[in-house]
């Protein structure tokens, strides 16, 4: 067993900003490469779905590239996504994407029924031979990557149809440069275009499902489209990868790193974001995506390891007081996280020490003396049996940190602790009788005007 935590000397430059995008890659305040987010899970932008017609999808990159109908009733929300009916299309602004032969990749996440139609899945540009970008199903069941007219092909990419399947397609700037398709986290095709392509844009715009100038529409359902102006390394994709698999409960075929979204793991897949190093040597070592974690700085990676993390969804809240170390901690989080700490095939690795931020706006008032970090080192299920981890950094903006952790390994589970909350959070007896003495004093109004959540982690 490795020491449970390094707390360093030298704090400040540890910690910088880490990545909210989707699995941690790219940002949601338009400033990152991250060109266009529409989440299946989330098709209103705001945490719900449409019933029925989706009429907007939203799009959760920042650049507020929304999408809508072109004609009424083209698709509606059937989960896991948004199911087209091959009559038109969601369209959009193109403005701002990568134009000429910039570098750009794009996942695509969609099931397509048995018909002998090409699915038309995400599209910009003009039909002019080499000025378009997009990717399709075929009629064989095959995944076309195409700047039309210089198609690059996979025969069986959609192969069963009924099936979800993440088809990722990435181009390489260069003269011609290159570009190559993976499905389910396997390289399918690859090769160099036939001529340097010249995507354009302010004409046709964005279209999902559908291609206006062939009236090429879609029976696909898409569960997600993301979409990154520059060609993503390899590290990054399988973390992306793994993302989309776990969130949408699919098997990737290759580089499946991430085994806590399975029923045995206990199904940790909500917020899947991750870090590593693919065996290329690219890595990304800095991620958040949209949960309130952040992990970075990892000190012993090495070529093939990856550390992948989700949460069970429980609750914020800090209420649960059962499942603690009695003697030192008296409440930790409802919500907990677990790891893979693994290589492509699965097995366990070792990424040296990582940095920890919780971004606790949401939770109440902070008494960063109090906060500890629980690790269920013996992964009995249980934090009762454990000894906490002080020592935690205030990072401002209600983010506490902890520095130089050791201690998370592969398959472990982890949360956050307070020391003192029987102490900081007082019963509603307890405050009738402050509210008491406050009115005796005259200043009732100043004591309800300090009136703290009850969930607070605060001494």
């Amino acid at each position: 067993m490795k020491d449970v935590f390094s707390l360093l000397v030298i704090l400040i430059p540890l910690f910088t900003t880490a990545q909210t995008g989707p699995a941690g890659i790219g940002t949601t305040d338009g400033t990152s490469v991250l060109e266009l987010w529409f989440d299946g899970q989330d098709v209103n932008g705001d945490g719900t779905n449409p019933v029925g017609t989706v009429t907007t999808w939203a799009d959760k990159s920042g650049n507020a590239r929304n999408v809508t109908e072109n004609i009424a009733n083209v698709a509606a929300y059937s989960n896991p996504g948004v199911t087209f009916n091959n009559t038109g299309y969601l369209t959009g602004s193109d403005v701002g994407l990568p134009t000429g032969n910039a570098s750009r990749t794009v996942f695509v996440m969609a099931s397509s029924p048995s018909t002998p139609n090409d699915d038309l899945l995400f599209f910009y540009g003009n039909s002019s031979s080499n000025n378009s970008f997009g990717v399709l199903k075929r009629n064989n069941g095959g995944v076309r990557f195409f700047f039309f007219g210089n198609d690059l092909d996979d025969a069986g990419g959609w192969i069963p149809y009924g099936d979800t399947h993440i088809a990722t397609s990435t181009y390489i700037s260069g003269t011609p440069g290159s570009r190559s398709i993976h499905v389910d986290g396997v390289q399918t095709a690859a090769g160099t275009p036939s001529a340097t392509p010249n995507t354009t844009t302010g004409t046709q715009g964005l279209q999902i499902g559908g291609w206006n100038s062939f009236n090429l529409f879609s029976n696909a359902t898409i569960s997600e489209v993301l979409f990154y102006a520059t060609d993503l390394n390899q590290a990054q994709r399988i973390i992306v990868e793994n993302y989309l698999a776990a969130k949408y409960n699919i098997a990737l075929v290759g580089n499946d790193v991430f085994n806590e979204d399975d029923p045995g793991g206990g199904d940790y897949d909500f917020e899947v974001a991750g870090i590593g190093q693919a065996s290329d040597g690219s890595n990304h070592t800095n991620a958040q995506g949209t949960g309130i974690l952040g992990i970075q700085n990892p000190t012993g990676l090495d070529n093939d390891e990856f550390l992948i993390w989700g949460h069970d969804n429980q609750a914020l809240t800090s209420n649960n007081t059962t499942d603690v170390p009695s003697a030192t901690v008296t409440s930790r989080l409802s919500r907990t996280w677990r790891v893979s700490e693994a290589n492509s095939a699965g097995t366990a690795v070792d990424v040296g020490s990582v940095d920890l931020q919780f971004d606790l706006s949401g939770v109440g008032a902070v008494n960063v003396a109090d906060l500890s970090l629980l690790i269920d080192t013996n992964n009995d299920g249980s934090f009762s049996d454990e000894t906490p981890i002080f020592g935690a950094l205030d990072l401002g903006g209600g983010i506490y940190g902890f520095s130089g952790v050791t201690g998370i390994e592969d398959n472990l589970r982890f949360t956050v602790g307070t020391e003192r909350i029987a102490n900081t959070v007082p019963t509603l007896s307890q405050w009738g009788i402050i509210i008491l003495m406050l009115s005796l004093l005259n200043l009732a109004v100043i004591g309800l005007s300090k009136s703290k959540p009850s969930l607070a982690f605060q001494k």
